[in-house]
């Protein structure tokens, strides 16, 4: 998974202290790189005017990848929030849901409101999946209610059953219950799981 990042960009991180030939290396490293997360969100939020197109998802998906980390939890969402709304210039090449992931793993409770409309938007149709990781760990208690509506989104269906379980909330053993007859396998899968952390 090479990618082929701009020279102005690893000359920047370099600048700051993080040698690397490849933006793939931040994503697998173990290692922290606190310092690459300002250089990373400002790229990404002028990802448009930097890279051209048939180039940019190569440049995007590692971007985002690299600032699914605690250490972006402030600076990344609303930059993320803006790339997730964007038209796709290839809707077959995911970066949106790697975006929807990245937004489920850092994001914090005062973009609920923001995800929530995303995560209802079924015109984003799978992309939204790992979204509901978001509501899976959030503590608000509009939270619950949404993940059982979502339930009836067969796009996302057995990830809001996943994030449910994550709640134990008694008051999705009838709606998971129901998804044990479920068409989609994965759904029944992660109903049954979910139901097992209520008993």
């Amino acid at each position: 998974m090479m990618t082929t990042a701009p020279v102005e960009l690893l000359f920047e991180l370099s600048q700051a202290g993080v040698d690397i030939d490849d933006l793939w290396e931040l994503v697998q490293t173990r290692d922290s790189y606190d310092a690459a997360i300002p250089i990373l969100v400002d790229w990404l939020a002028h990802l448009d005017d930097r890279v051209p197109p048939e180039l940019r998802a190569r440049v995007e998906e590692p971007i985002v990848r690299a600032l699914t980390v605690p250490e972006a939890r402030t600076s990344a969402p609303p930059v993320l929030l803006e790339r997730f709304r964007l038209p796709q210039i290839d809707p077959g090449r995911g970066v949106r849901w790697v975006i929807g992931n990245a937004l489920g793993a850092i994001a914090g409770e005062k973009y609920f409101d923001e995800i929530e409309i995303l995560a209802r938007d079924t015109r984003y149709g799978r992309d939204r999946e790992q979204l509901l990781r978001f509501f899976g760990r959030s503590k608000d208690p509009r939270a619950v209610p949404l993940l059982i509506v979502l339930l009836n989104d067969d796009d996302v269906v057995a990830h809001a059953a996943e994030a449910l379980g994550r709640h134990r909330d008694p008051r999705s053993r009838g709606p998971l219950e129901t998804l044990l007859a479920h068409p989609l396998p994965l759904a029944r899968r992660e109903a049954t799981k979910a139901l097992r952390k209520l008993a």
